[in-house]
């Protein structure tokens, strides 16, 4: 039943977000001759769109039914994502390595959530992981230009 009222009352917030949203978008200076949108045109069409988005979201999230509580498995794995994600975090400001970090995140996040630990499936987790980091390295430092 808990899970059921956060995941409502995130969408209440998501809710009242992008109604400030659009109150913030309708203070923009209209500019122009009236044939092209103004500054908060945008602004405007996203903020109902995040309305629109949480609105559904609430309605499917009230109209489901509770979750079941987790299990230990699920609990030992929760608690292990949030200490890769800190070791993530910590590793990257101690070296200032990005990718590398990504690497180990994300091989250490498999590790964590697969069933089995054969060769294969571990040489599987390393090529992933070095694909992914690789993945990021060309779509920001080289199309993008930004340095991580």
């Amino acid at each position: 039943m808990l899970a059921k009222t956060v995941d409502a009352l995130g969408c209440l917030v998501l809710i009242g977000l992008g109604a400030w949203y659009y109150s913030t978008a309708t203070q923009f200076q209209d500019v122009g001759d009236g044939s092209t949108p103004s500054a908060g045109y945008y602004p405007k069409i996203l903020a109902v769109a995040l309305i629109l988005l949480a609105v559904v979201a609430l309605a499917m999230v009230l109209k489901r039914p509770a979750p079941p509580p987790l299990v230990d498995s699920q609990r030992v794995k929760l608690a292990g994502t949030v200490v890769l994600t800190v070791l993530f975090v910590a590793l990257w400001q101690a070296t200032g390595l990005f990718y590398p970090a990504v690497a180990l995140y994300v091989f250490g996040s498999l590790l964590l959530y697969q069933a089995s630990y054969s060769p294969k499936a571990l040489l599987t987790g390393v090529v992933f992981a070095a694909a992914t980091a690789a993945s990021v390295y060309v779509v920001f430092e080289v199309l993008l230009q930004i340095r991580l």
